[in-house]
């Protein structure tokens, strides 16, 4: 899990947003307390917001899926192939939504910090 650490408090709305200006191709989902960015149903990064923190983890794209997902990982063979076939494409998501998510709220930061 990845966790980026902002000067200022920031809310899912705001989040949603630098995700559609940074990674106008995933699809967005709400997700729990977070939302998810996703490729295809079972490569996401599910991004949460805590004050001044967001944290973005590798995850599928929906609840119905995750629910899948949980019944494949209790097989052990299902978990070993989701590990070597899933795992690393989720990862490569959280680190791209991570380094959009990271430069585009420290620039809104930044921003709101020069004007005030």
């Amino acid at each position: 899990m990845a966790t980026i650490k902002l000067p200022a408090p920031v809310s899912l709305d705001q989040v949603r947003a630098a995700l559609t200006r940074a990674c106008p191709d995933l699809d967005q989902q709400r997700f729990g307390p977070g939302v998810t960015a996703s490729q295809s149903r079972w490569v996401a990064a599910w991004v949460m917001t805590q004050r001044k923190q967001v944290s973005v983890a590798p995850m599928v794209r929906s609840m119905p899926m995750f629910l899948l997902f949980f019944l494949i990982a209790l097989t052990g063979v299902g978990l070993l192939i989701y590990a070597v076939t899933v795992l690393p494409r989720q990862q490569a998501v959280v680190k791209r939504v991570t380094a959009a998510l990271e430069r585009e709220l420290r620039a809104a930061s930044a921003g709101a910090s020069a004007a005030g």
